[in-house]
């Protein structure tokens, strides 16, 4: 049977797209599995379709709050890439402040030091 979760989590691909928070804890609240669904196809979470809009930052706070930010995508990034990427630097900063107690860091330093990525991380 195919993936349906395409269809199945639009509505939620929506409100973090829109940073609808309203919208958004109903379906964490009646299916924990969205927290880290992958949407689309881009396989992308929430949390990196809020990050990817810009829009609000109040709503990648409120998810964090309820899962640790390392689901990756198809492209193999990372809701900290996402931002680095888009320079959100003050997405960015929260979610290395979020995660800075992590053991190891789902966003360890040398992540930072790769020469991939070293043109992300100037902003930091």
């Amino acid at each position: 049977m195919a993936d349906n979760s395409a269809t199945r989590y639009l509505p939620l691909y929506n409100a973090a797209l829109h940073g609808d928070w309203i919208t958004a804890k109903r379906i964490f609240d009646s299916d924990s599995n969205a927290l880290t669904a992958k949407i689309l196809g881009l396989h992308e979470t929430a949390l990196h379709v809020s990050i990817s809009a810009g829009h609000s930052i109040e709503f990648v706070k409120k998810l964090v709050d309820r899962i640790l930010p390392q689901e990756r995508d198809s492209s193999n990034d990372t809701p900290l890439h996402r931002a680095a990427a888009y320079a959100h630097k003050e997405t960015v900063q929260y979610l290395l402040l979020a995660t800075k107690d992590e053991d190891p860091s789902p966003f360890a330093k040398r992540w930072c030091q790769t020469s991939q990525f070293a043109d992300h991380c100037r902003f930091l």
